[in-house]
């Protein structure tokens, strides 16, 4: 008895990425969602943000890999500065600030967690004071 294929619950982008418009995500930040996986908690984007854009304290609540098409960016936190080719892993649980460079940044983005919040926005306090679920990249798709 052939066991019967089940369907594939990951929603991919629909035609052709290079096609599709950017979504604006708020000052400075544009994203062209991939594919989601609603079901593992995971989601592959193309992020395209401005020259000096610092979102701000943030922690990764999903594991978190970037690699960078285009531009430049700076791990405030570490120090450490990704250009054009670089790669970066920030764990789930990792709190840091990025600053874009002077170009601006284009990167490949893959999250994976075990909710639907995959980045927690802090504020002065270290509160958490807003977030981007996996809800949110699903209504961009």
């Amino acid at each position: 008895m052939a066991a019967a294929l089940e369907e594939s619950k990951v929603k991919v982008i629909a035609g052709s990425a290079s096609s599709t418009p950017w979504a604006n995500c708020g000052p400075g930040i544009e994203i062209k969602v991939l594919a989601i996986d609603e079901e593992h908690h995971s989601v592959q984007y193309l992020a395209r943000t401005s020259a000096g854009h610092n979102v701000g304290v943030h922690r990764n609540a999903a594991d978190t890999n970037i690699y960078v098409l285009e531009g430049s960016i700076k791990n405030l936190t570490t120090g450490c500065e990704f250009g054009i080719g670089d790669f970066c892993f920030q764990p789930a649980g990792d709190i840091h600030e990025e600053l874009v460079g002077p170009d601006g940044v284009t990167t490949y983005v893959s999250q994976r967690g075990d909710s639907d919040v995959l980045v927690e926005f802090m504020d002065e306090s270290g509160a958490v004071c807003d977030n981007f679920s996996l809800s949110d990249f699903a209504n961009l798709l």
